[in-house]
């Protein structure tokens, strides 16, 4: 997460090297936690917070379209937002569907930052559970096989380095 954790962990050396740092969070409270940390920790001023749900479409589109606005560059995208857990629904949102859409509504701005100031990364934080999974593209909430990683879980794992290696792709064309 962004308080504690491996997001908040990347922020705060990106911080430290004297980057302007954006997290993304799901509420005020956990967002003036966060940028207080990263303030005290690193002694850059220059850490904000947005508030995005990664659960919902219109949250995503809204907090990309934000940091678009607010925003003339964005040197990196770290993707850390997911969850290991719940309804496979929610599975999906919040490790594919989610950081998907934010990408891609962030694009241009990436685009636009490599053209100007030179080479940009996209950093998604994963995990070993694509290595056993297949994606059921008929059923994708529903194990094609059995095993722990089988599942939702590593399905979307699994999609989600499929989402970054196709932008790689992309973006080299």
């Amino acid at each position: 997460g962004t308080v504690g954790g491996l997001g908040f962990a990347a922020a705060e050396i990106l911080a430290r090297l004297g980057a302007k740092v954006v997290v993304t969070v799901r509420s005020d409270a956990k967002g003036e936690e966060s940028v207080a940390k990263l303030k005290l920790s690193t002694g850059n001023p220059r850490c904000s917070y947005i508030i995005v749900d990664f659960l919902s479409k219109a949250s995503v589109r809204h907090g990309a379209a934000a940091i678009s606005s607010a925003h003339s560059r964005l040197d990196m995208l770290v993707l850390n937002a997911g969850v290991g857990s719940g309804p496979a629904a929610d599975l999906w949102m919040s490790n594919v569907v989610g950081p998907f859409l934010f990408t891609e509504i962030l694009t241009p701005l990436l685009t636009h930052t490599a053209k100007v100031h030179g080479d940009v990364r996209v950093v998604s934080v994963s995990s070993g559970a694509h290595k056993k999974a297949a994606i059921n593209f008929s059923q994708p909430y529903e194990s094609p096989e059995n095993g722990p990683f089988s599942g939702p879980y590593g399905q979307s794992k699994l999609a989600q380095i499929m989402h970054m290696r196709e932008l790689q792709r992309r973006l080299r064309a």
